[in-house]
């Protein structure tokens, strides 16, 4: 029986306007050094696919449309950062983005939350949401990633608003640019993340942090393992690979769904950036 703990409410953005049209990290371009090509019928058909197993494992879908201002908009986990206050309501911080091509997008969002009465507020420092800041939900902790799109001084303001003091990582590869792109607390005592995306005393840290702590190979991570869900505590939604972990995990009483998201690697992104989790 899946845990109250865990949010159960997907929101996500349609992909009618997804495509690269500017290379805002090291993803968006191919081995010659040109912006990626999208096939934009198959990049639909890998996002209908998503969409469709979290329906099949109980979540409830909330699709916003998107914008054609703005073509990373389907990536929804980053322009907004969201928490429960002390009275269990749904409360939303707002970016402050990295990238001037998405900084848009935060006012679209702005509209949307403002439209269904959820209370918002704008984070005067560089924050980039949930790509960034991840909740491991069993236990109420939050890790904070800093070194490229988010700064470290501006958890500070996050911790203040939250009411939680945020656990800080710092990355140093700008091929996980996201704390999302390396890390995944799966629950209270396990985590999928690769090393070599963050300094020393940020692997001790981790390790300090859960009682199975999964090290990704290089592969592994570029294929974007680390940017998996675990809905409930149980089900984990992650990109299609060959993993060295995936008997670890089924032993520890995970039950893995594999997904193509190839389309949304070439900008990037993959599951965990392709959805929001909402207490709704």
């Amino acid at each position: 029986m899946s845990n109250p703990c865990w949010p159960k409410t997907i929101l996500m953005v349609d992909p009618d306007y997804f495509d690269v049209t500017y290379a805002i990290n090291e993803h968006m371009k191919d081995e010659f050094g040109q912006l990626q090509k999208i096939d934009h019928l198959l990049a639909q058909k890998q996002w209908n696919g998503l969409k469709q197993c979290y329906e099949n494992l109980g979540a409830k879908v909330i699709v916003k449309k998107s914008n054609p201002c703005f073509p990373d908009m389907v990536f929804c986990a980053n322009p907004f950062f969201t928490y429960l206050d002390s009275h269990r309501k749904l409360k939303v911080i707002f970016s402050k983005m990295n990238n001037t091509e998405r900084s848009g997008e935060v006012d679209l969002w702005r509209s949307w939350f403002g439209e269904k009465g959820i209370e918002g507020i704008s984070i005067s420092g560089q924050f980039e949401g949930m790509g960034d800041a991840l909740w491991e939900y069993e236990s109420g902790r939050l890790f904070g990633g800093h070194g490229f799109r988010s700064k470290k001084e501006t958890y500070q303001e996050v911790s203040h608003l939250a009411g939680v003091t945020p656990i800080l990582l710092t990355l140093v590869d700008e091929r996980f640019y996201h704390l999302d792109t390396c890390f995944s607390p799966l629950n209270k005592n396990v985590a999928l993340y690769y090393p070599p995306a963050f300094d020393q005393l940020s692997n001790k840290i981790l390790h300090d942090h859960f009682d199975h702590l999964i090290e990704l190979t290089e592969p592994e991570a570029m294929n974007f393992a680390a940017n998996c869900h675990c809905l409930d505590g149980k089900n984990v939604l992650i990109q299609s690979g060959d993993y060295t972990f995936t008997e670890k995990l089924n032993i520890l009483g995970f039950e893995l769904h594999y997904l193509d998201t190839s389309e949304f690697i070439k900008a990037g992104g993959s599951i965990f950036c392709l959805k929001h989790a909402l207490f709704l």
